[in-house]
């Protein structure tokens, strides 16, 4: 039997076999899901000592670090492993990542350079200094890669992908319209609620819609709809709240609709929907999954990732969330929509549906078709191909997914940048990651100046929800402080829903949005708050939000003044949930009057309810309500 050594790890016994990496695999993953993120990264560390790490191993521990937002120690990992097999291409390419995201132009460059001379014929290393050529500006240089590239056999153009894909370009699949199996199969792949589904209607005025039809799916419903004989829609969750299947629903912004037969805005957005589908293509294979891309017949594509078995739709909402913050449509006129919409329906509330694959959009009499990107290319699939072979999900290979998902570096639990760990012994001390975004001093005292500001955070703390022109000028005010984006998405992500394409890569440049326009935006809510800040004596061109932090300063010591700004909003908070309190306190005690006068004039002293049984109470002459639960 082999011998185990055992460790202690801060206040837990860590067994690991000698030489067995896999035991650590299994270790740090357990670590990880339960969050136990300090005794995960002593583990990570004390691997990384050991010498007998291969190459793929190193990479793999890279990947752990990156995990736990280590950045020193995933390059550690990275270079150890390109030091042992000069050849790992995976390891190269994580090292590249890594460095772009750290924006360590210089180090990306040489690097870069130095894995194309090693291996002149490897497409990936033109294609990313190309791109670092193009993005820099240094247009000849990128046309001098290119044309390296091609004196190496290697053509660097990527074919357009047309979105103007008639019905006639792709007719029927006859093989999936026939046979019963694979229509069978059809209505297995894309099961939703299980006693309706969707017809889609369009009016002559050109509106277009969705009528439920309340009848199941069955195998003449779907001939017809291959057919195009009409277009049907299929409500995601069942009547358990599970769901089959994942859907990243990526469109053209309707604003620019109208540009669409331009064929220069045409070509850059063609080329814009595959970088974005090669990008995240390559996301999903660092998670070992595979997906499926459909034009949908109308401004865009849809990305389908099918699981193997029923999966809750609140765990299959979280797991699409993470994933749809790392894909990056910035650059390009694209919004991003993520199925499931809902984690729980009703019997009377069907929730979001979505067009079924393979028919016909009724507004723009374009057929919706699937594809499969092979070395940078988009590539019809056939409907019965996919049929035939779906790539599903496995649950292990999902959860997997899920447990990893990081979205990037601004996430960090750990923070490298200010000093190296201390490794000479394995329990080593973390060092502590920057405050949370909502406790950022300049925020703390921009808000307790605001208003207008003030006020959409207690919308949010109330309601976890902002209406477009809350969003707005929380994202244009908020999104110039030095922390901007960090804050604005951490309040965005308390929204429900939660879109991720309105979430900042970067701070924001130019000018902050107006008190003017804030107050136009907020107009309906005008009653709620007072905008009544004295500007007087400041120099500017106009007023805006950020005029207050002329005023910003803090005491002679930094944690002193960063706890007398937390101590006031913190009390701001407490006297603002104590005011809301009382007034819920008031109506409360209104209902309770008038149902108890109810219970009166109808002649019963109790009442049965989903929660339990609500009864009227005589003690000590009291008169009051209970609530007896069951």
């Amino acid at each position: 039997m082999m011998q185990e050594k055992v460790t202690e790890l801060g206040s837990q016994a860590i067994l690991l076999p000698e030489n067995e990496f896999h035991s650590f695999r299994l270790q740090f993953n357990s670590l990880f899901i339960k969050e136990e993120l300090n005794t995960a990264h002593n583990l990570a560390l004390k691997t990384l000592s050991s010498e007998n790490l291969n190459s793929d191993e190193l990479v793999e521990l890279a990947r752990c670090f990156q995990l736990l937002g280590d950045k020193d120690n995933t390059l550690t990992c990275l270079e150890k492993a390109i030091q042992i097999d000069d050849q790992n291409k995976k390891a190269k390419v994580l090292k590249l990542e890594l460095l772009d995201s750290l924006e360590q132009k210089g180090q990306y460059l040489d690097f870069l350079q130095h894995c194309l001379h090693n291996d002149p014929q490897e497409k990936q290393y033109y294609l990313l200094l190309h791109t670092f050529y193009t993005e820099n500006g240094q247009n000849e240089l990128a046309e001098n890669v290119s044309a390296l590239a091609l004196s190496n056999g290697i053509n660097l153009v990527l074919p357009n992908v047309e979105i103007e894909i008639t019905g006639d370009d792709f007719p029927p699949d006859p093989v999936a319209i026939e046979d019963p199996i694979l229509l069978s199969n059809y209505l297995t792949l894309f099961a939703g609620r299980e006693n309706c589904y969707a017809r889609q209607w369009v009016s002559d005025k050109g509106k277009t819609g969705y009528t439920p039809v309340i009848e199941p799916l069955n195998p003449v419903l779907i001939r017809n709809h291959l057919q195009g004989i009409q277009t049907l829609g299929v409500y995601q969750l069942t009547l358990k709240n599970q769901v089959k299947w994942i859907v990243f629903d990526i469109d053209i912004i309707n604003d620019y609709l109208d540009d669409i037969h331009d064929p220069h805005f045409r070509e850059w957005v063609d080329n814009g929907f595959l970088q974005v589908l090669n990008n995240f293509d390559n996301i999903l294979q660092t998670f070992q999954l595979r997906a499926v891309y459909e034009y949908s017949g109308y401004k865009g594509y849809h990305i389908w990732l099918f699981l193997q078995e029923y999966t809750s739709a609140a765990i299959a909402r979280t797991f699409a969330l993470k994933l749809a913050t790392q894909i990056d449509i910035s650059s390009f006129p694209f919004q991003i929509e993520v199925f499931p919409k809902q984690t729980r329906t009703s019997t009377n509330n069907f929730g979001n549906l979505i067009k079924l694959p393979g028919g016909v959009h009724r507004f723009s009499g374009l057929k919706s078709t699937f594809f499969t990107l092979t070395d940078g290319a988009l590539e019809p699939l056939p409907l019965s191909s996919l049929l035939k072979k779906p790539p599903l999900i496995s649950p292990s290979d999902f959860l997997s997914a899920l447990c990893s998902l990081q979205p990037d570096f601004s996430c960090n639990t750990l923070d490298s940048s200010r000093e190296n760990y201390q490794t000479e012994n394995v329990n080593i001390s973390i060092i502590p990651a920057e405050p949370s975004p909502e406790l950022d001093p300049q925020w703390l005292w921009l808000k307790q100046r605001c208003s207008a500001l003030a006020f959409i955070c207690q919308k949010i703390e109330a309601h976890h929800q902002l209406n477009d022109a809350q969003k707005k000028v929380l994202i244009h005010c908020v999104g110039h402080l030095d922390r901007g984006p960090e804050i604005v998405n951490f309040y965005l992500r308390q929204c429900n829903p939660c879109d991720p394409s309105d979430f900042l890569k970067s701070t924001l440049k130019g000018n902050v949005i107006s008190c003017n326009k804030i107050r136009s935006y907020l107009a309906s809510e005008n009653d709620s708050f007072d905008c009544d800040c004295d500007f007087s004596g400041k120099i500017f061109s106009y007023e805006h939000p950020l005029i207050h932090l002329e005023d910003y300063v803090l005491s002679s010591s930094p944690f002193s003044g960063n706890n007398e700004l937390l101590l006031k909003d913190t009390i701001s908070r407490y006297l603002d949930i104590k005011r809301r309190n009382n007034e819920l306190s008031e109506t409360l005690q209104h209902l309770e009057k008038h149902i108890l006068e109810l219970f009166e004039q109808i002649g019963v002293s109790e009442f049965k309810t989903p929660y339990g049984v609500l009864k009227k109470d005589n003690t000590d002459n009291n008169v009051k309500l209970i609530l007896e639960l069951v």
